[in-house]
């Protein structure tokens, strides 16, 4: 039994050493596939980052809202304190209604969305925006704050410099909401002053 062992052993070598080509297909082989399975999940992890962060920030974008509609049952002077998530070249809008547009800094002015807002105060999350002067938006998401009034526009927008995650003081005053705060850092000291977190 052993001199078969040893006999198939050495017929299978010989094979090997006859036909190199064959000894050196398998190693390439599976390093194609290695390296084909890393990038194919390098690709997958990038994309799948890429989309958690968006929906992460659109989520938070909603929560913001509901925090602001929540607001209408407090009395003048009440603050809370929210922490909004934005993606890099986004920016959130507080429109009171009666603005034609509210400049946003960077590339110019964005206008109310009258068809989705209907008069009525609203927050708007642009996503994808092009254009200078008159900023278009192509991914628009809107919330209209219904039986609430906002005393004046407030705008945060996110570039690669600032922080994802900024926080904004809602506070009510006059029977309106001001929303204060954001992508700005020298706000975020008199925004931890007195008001609660949210």
């Amino acid at each position: 039994m052993n001199t078969t062992k040893t006999n198939y052993f050495r017929v299978f070598f010989s094979s090997l050493k006859k036909n190199k080509k064959a000894s050196t297909i398998i190693p390439e082989s599976i390093v194609g596939i290695v390296f084909a399975l890393i990038l194919i999940g390098s690709t997958v992890l990038l994309l799948s980052q890429c989309t958690r962060l968006s929906d992460q920030a659109e989520k938070n974008f909603y929560q913001f809202a509901d925090k602001i509609e929540e607001m209408k049952d407090l009395v003048d002077g009440e603050s809370k304190v929210f922490r909004t998530i934005q993606d890099p070249g986004t920016f959130i809008i507080a429109f009171t209604g009666n603005e034609e547009s509210v400049y946003i800094g960077f590339s110019g002015h964005f206008s109310y969305p009258e068809e989705k807002c209907k008069g009525k105060s609203c927050l708007v999350l642009c996503q994808k925006f092009e254009g200078l002067g008159d900023v278009q938006c192509s991914d628009l998401k809107v919330k209209v704050l219904d039986d609430l009034t906002i005393s004046s526009p407030w705008a945060s927008r996110r570039t690669e410099d600032n922080e994802r995650r900024a926080l904004v003081q809602i506070e009510v005053s006059n029977r309106k909401i001001t929303i204060t705060g954001g992508n700005e850092p020298e706000v975020v000291e008199d925004v931890l002053g007195g008001a609660s977190t949210l």
